[in-house]
């Protein structure tokens, strides 16, 4: 049994020579490996910077993992840019699903380029492929692997650009990989069934104090099947924004509120100003942050009739407890 390194990129594979940037390729990455881990084929599906992915690469990316672990994988390993390591990481988490306990699914990249005289890339490649292959990381769903920690995709979110570790979860990480050993404090749970769809005509938009609705009603022209608008505190919204809202979801969008504050629960509770966009027919997050939300609204539009109690049922079964 292998682990499948799958390269799509990213800082890990870059390489600087004099002004000139080039990407390694996932297998030129496995040359630096140490002995003594398991056996690992490679594949490289991008070369690209993350920020570059379009949502049809990451949607590509998850199905391959799912693929790869179907196909009698031990685990998967994906080298990926930071910028959007956390988006691609929950969709894959999500179109994976309860496929996770066909093995270990893990994420990792790099602060540092490949050529740099002490590149993180190598070490980070190898505590993944090592906790890829561990059977305690069956049934976790997706993981991130970086800077010796282990963090669950629904979580993690990179705040950082400085240092060896740009992620962070708001309740820290589940886990840490030592020279000898590797320690998770997180058991299995039952997870929603895998699948491979998602809507990739999802918009996310920002509110701020005073905004009219005119960005979001251009969003609608273009053709958007849903949308995140990332709200404040307790999923509240500019009323001025609250007309485009009423418009959208009359229109046949699905609106998800999500809070920059990361407030858990839905739109069905708390006070009146929560009630308004919940009888409007908008949905809210369930904790989930307005990033993973834009994430999860994709899947949701393709497992659901997209209607605002399924979604919401959707986005309960898989916001963070």
């Amino acid at each position: 049994m292998t682990v499948r390194v799958l390269g799509t990129g990213g800082t890990i594979a870059a390489f600087l020579e004099g002004d000139s940037l080039r990407w390694l390729s996932v297998s030129d990455l496995c040359l630096e490996l140490p002995s003594g881990l398991p056996s690992t084929e490679s594949l490289d599906l991008k070369r690209v910077p993350s920020s570059d992915l379009q949502p049809s690469d990451m949607l590509d990316i998850a199905r391959e993992v799912r693929r790869s672990l179907r196909d009698g994988a031990e685990g998967v390993v994906v080298t990926h840019g930071t910028d959007t390591l956390e988006d691609t990481a929950f969709l894959t988490d999500l179109l994976l699903g309860d496929d996770s306990d066909l093995g270990g699914a893990v994420f990792t990249g790099a602060m540092r380029f490949a050529s740099h005289p002490s590149p993180d890339g190598p070490g980070n490649l190898a505590d993944s492929i090592r906790l890829a292959a561990c059977p305690a990381a069956r049934g976790l769903g997706v993981l991130v692997s970086f800077a010796e920690e282990i963090h669950a995709a629904r979580s993690v979110s990179k705040t950082t650009t400085s240092g060896l570790q740009p992620f962070v979860s708001p309740t820290g990480p589940i886990g840490q990989i030592g020279a000898d050993d590797i320690e998770i404090e997180l058991s299995p749970t039952p997870r929603w069934p895998s699948g491979e769809g998602a809507e990739t005509e999802v918009a996310l938009v920002k509110a701020y104090p005073g905004m009219s609705g005119s960005g979001l009603e251009a969003l609608i022209c273009e053709g958007i099947r849903g949308v995140v608008v990332e709200g404040f505190g307790v999923l509240s919204v500019p009323e001025s924004l609250l007309p485009a809202i009423k418009g959208a979801i009359e229109g046949g969008v699905a609106v998800v509120v999500a809070s920059r504050a990361l407030t858990s629960g839905g739109l069905d509770q708390g006070p009146e100003g929560h009630r308004l966009l919940h009888d409007l027919g908008a949905v809210g997050s369930y904790g989930l942050s307005p990033g993973k939300a834009w994430v999860a609204l994709m899947v949701g539009l393709a497992r659901t009739d997209g209607s605002a109690q399924e979604l919401r049922t959707w986005f309960h079964s898989i916001s963070p407890r």
